[in-house]
């Protein structure tokens, strides 16, 4: 009998979670991914939701945002983004790429692309 309630009540507060949350495609907005051309930029985005906190995750490593005058901002090696406490803005800013790519004896400069 225990061993039924205890079932019913897990079922039943997955079945909770699982309505709760909101599945959305397109990520609260925002774009699911970005593409800078080689001479870098910087782009805003708006989207539903405010940032408590930004992480720029490279491989296992992560990189957290430091709070500074109500603005979140993390940066990593050619990238930088930002975001103001309780805004819905998102800015992210993208460094001149050095990268250069070698094809056929002729020289191409890469793009560089995000995933968020």
């Amino acid at each position: 009998m225990i061993k039924t309630l205890t079932h019913i009540l897990i079922a039943g507060l997955a079945l909770l979670c699982a309505v709760s949350c909101e599945f959305e495609e397109n990520q609260m907005g925002y774009p699911h991914k970005v593409i800078f051309p080689k001479d870098g930029g910087e782009q805003v985005f708006t989207g539903k939701r405010t940032f408590s906190y930004l992480i720029i995750a490279e491989g296992t490593e992560e990189h957290s945002s430091e709070k500074t005058d109500g603005m979140n901002t993390v940066q990593h090696k050619w990238l930088t983004a930002k975001s103001r406490k309780g805004s819905k803005q998102l800015i992210i800013t993208a460094e001149k790429s050095s990268l250069k790519l070698f094809y056929n004896k002729r020289e191409a400069i890469s793009q560089k692309s995000i995933s968020l």
